[in-house]
């Protein structure tokens, strides 16, 4: 009789889970980390110059501070007093005025003359050029210009006007018209930049899509309509959003050309809150204005975003077997040669230009900058015209010499920042 044995199976050892590897922090990522690196020296400067000031500005504005005498707690009591304050009323008043005419105005011209622009002309970029050298003049010397067009019985605004039998107002000191006069400058000196957004995006614009609404029968008017201004959308957006952070913000032709007047017609949020701070020496008070207006720029505008480089270029880069430097020198810094040209020409115009923070620290010719020598040397000439503009063109020639260099990289520039249609 055989045998038969049966072989239970060996029960299999429990072999106990892999512990999961905790993943890597995003901060530590590597492409996290060089992001970081690039990103670090801007950081740096908004922290310092922009989120500092504002901090402190939201803590001087609970002070009582003349800048002579140490500080005294005070409270919300600064804020408070902006309720039964006329001026700063008036002057919110008049800068809300001068935004929401100048804008409209400033991207109307400006769209208009890229659309002209973009219709195939010769000699494209001399006209770019000389259409944009307004918005890269310093806006003091484009003031002094202005200011003998206005002069009431010589100047050229009202000789203009007597041609077709007008009499002519007196611009600067009438209160119906020193405003729009300063709005009517003020659409001169900036519809050049809003110009070659617009142009750039349209210039991105593909033409199959003009193609097709031709084979459809659309009129010109619909394919402005239905085409042009959607796929322009990003740079319109882009233009509306700086234009009105800008007239919030607009200060030097107001002070040069009519100091505020007639009375308070023209006087703007921030001069009221220069002369608070720097003339009457209330500086509390004066940061509470300045808090009121980046409120109203804070709600007024929107978080903008910014296309950057493709990176299908540095994947194709990559897999040619270049390293992340290698691939960042040779693929990705040429490329943004003329977005980083653009950014430095409108950069240097800005600094060049700029008049409020000059005047606030500059107290000697030693350290005066163009704009505040310029508005020194009006107090000291008065009316005598000729040495006025002669003064003005030669602040002026520095900053049309680098325009005429670096103007080619200007739609370069602008088309890579993403704002060339979607």
């Amino acid at each position: 009789m055989a045998l038969t044995t049966t072989t239970q199976p060996v029960p299999a050892t429990a072999v106990p889970p892999r512990p999961a590897s905790k993943p890597t922090p995003r901060w530590r990522n590597r492409e996290s980390l060089t992001a970081w690196l690039f990103l670090l020296p801007s950081l740096i400067g908004f922290l310092i110059f922009t989120a500092g000031p504002v901090v402190a500005a939201g803590v001087i504005s609970l002070l009582d501070w003349n800048l002579f005498s140490p500080p005294t707690w005070a409270g919300l009591r600064n804020f408070a007093r902006l309720g039964p304050d006329p001026t700063f009323w008036s002057a919110l008043g008049n800068t809300a005025y001068f935004t929401f005419v100048s804008v409209p105005l400033t991207i109307l011209v400006s769209l208009a003359l890229a659309l002209l622009l973009n219709q195939g002309l010769r000699r494209i970029a001399v006209f770019r050029s000389l259409l944009l050298l307004p918005y890269a003049t310093i806006t003091v010397a484009v003031a002094f210009v202005w200011i003998w067009l206005y002069i009431p019985h010589d100047g050229l605004a009202n000789a203009t006007l007597g041609l077709f039998g007008i009499h002519g107002p007196a611009w600067l000191i009438s209160d119906n018209w020193a405003m729009p006069a300063l709005i009517l400058m003020s659409v001169w000196k900036s519809f050049g930049f809003g110009m070659v957004v617009f142009l750039a995006g349209l210039q991105a614009i593909p033409q199959q899509l003009y193609e097709a609404a031709r084979v459809d029968g659309t009129s010109p008017w619909q394919s402005l309509r239905n085409v042009t201004l959607p796929m322009l959308s990003p740079a319109l957006f882009f233009v509306i959003v700086t234009s009105i952070i800008g007239s919030f913000q607009v200060f030097d032709q107001a002070l040069i050309m009519t100091n505020g007047g007639p009375g308070t017609r023209t006087t703007t949020l921030v001069m009221y809150i220069y002369r608070t701070g720097f003339e009457n020496y209330d500086q509390g008070y004066a940061a509470a204005q300045s808090l009121v207006l980046f409120a109203f720029i804070v709600l007024i505008t929107a978080t903008q975003f910014f296309l950057g480089i493709p990176r299908d270029y540095e994947e194709a880069a990559r897999l040619d077997g270049a390293n992340r430097w290698q691939a960042f020198i040779r693929v990705i810094v040429p490329l943004a040669v003329p977005a980083i040209a653009t950014l430095a020409v409108f950069k240097f115009i800005g600094q060049w230009n700029n008049l409020l923070w000059p005047l606030v620290i500059s107290n000697s010719d030693a350290t005066r900058t163009a704009s505040v020598g310029l508005q020194v040397f009006q107090d000291t000439n008065g009316t005598q015209w000729n040495l006025l503009l002669m003064a003005a063109t030669v602040t002026t020639v520095p900053l049309i010499i680098l325009f005429f260099l670096t103007q080619r990289w200007f739609v370069r520039g602008i088309t890579m920042s993403g704002l060339g249609g979607r």
